[in-house]
């Protein structure tokens, strides 16, 4: 799946699909970040944060990554992960 495909795609509300993963997640959060990497390339996908018109969405970019420069690897990887979940509600009668 390839998000650049998705862009001109408007969110009608329905659920998408989401088939199950190839295998197991990497071992590490390195080896994550190089397999999404080898699938989508992240440098574009910082770029065009960073170009944003949304200054929230900007100001958190620049923030993550002055964070991932001065602090290192290891300080992000002992920070706790948010994990958003955005699934539609079931319909009630």
């Amino acid at each position: 799946m390839h998000q650049e495909n998705d862009k001109n795609s408007k969110d009608t509300g329905k659920s998408k699909i989401v088939p199950p993963g190839e295998g197991p997640l990497p071992a590490t959060p390195a080896d994550f970040v190089e397999e999404i990497h080898k699938r989508i390339d992240l440098f574009k996908i910082w770029q065009r944060l960073l170009k944003s018109k949304d200054d929230k969405v900007k100001q958190r970019a620049v923030e993550k990554l002055t964070e991932m420069r001065y602090k290192g690897a290891a300080a992000l990887e002992e920070e706790p992960q948010q994990i958003v979940i955005d699934l539609p509600r079931p319909k009630r009668d």
